[in-house]
């Protein structure tokens, strides 16, 4: 295994591992936010995040995200695993009355704009 698979093997570990501690709803909405940004920021040589239907949960996520990052480049690796584990913080955080109830919103995360000028609005924050 050379230094790039290591690096890859010890990222996906790290958000499976966080995603693992999602409740079922979170989870659910952090995969298809997961399936959507994917596919929203693939390039011609980069693969969308494809999560089998069989399997844990862990195994299935491990092997969506090998895909997709092993083909990523370095850069793009690191940006897409501070993302992912920022998305399972928020959705941690999120109060259940606010989950989102469509699938567009479920698959736009926290990146919606008018979502996030509600809760600047209402908290104060961003």
């Amino acid at each position: 295994m050379n230094d790039m698979q290591i690096l890859i093997e010890q990222l996906i570990s790290d958000i499976s591992g966080q995603a693992a501690r999602l409740d079922e709803s979170r989870l659910q909405m952090f995969l298809t936010w997961l399936a959507a940004h994917s596919s929203l920021v693939k390039t011609g040589e980069q693969v969308e995040v494809a999560v089998p239907e069989d399997g844990s949960l862990d195994d299935r996520l491990r092997i969506g995200l090998k895909g997709w990052f092993e083909s990523l480049p370095l850069q793009g690796l690191l940006w897409e695993y501070r993302l992912l584990l920022e998305e399972i913080d928020w959705l941690r955080d999120l109060d259940p009355r606010s989950f989102p109830q469509d699938t567009p919103a479920l698959a736009r995360g926290r990146r919606d704009p008018d979502d996030a000028a509600r809760n600047l609005n209402e908290d104060g924050r961003n």
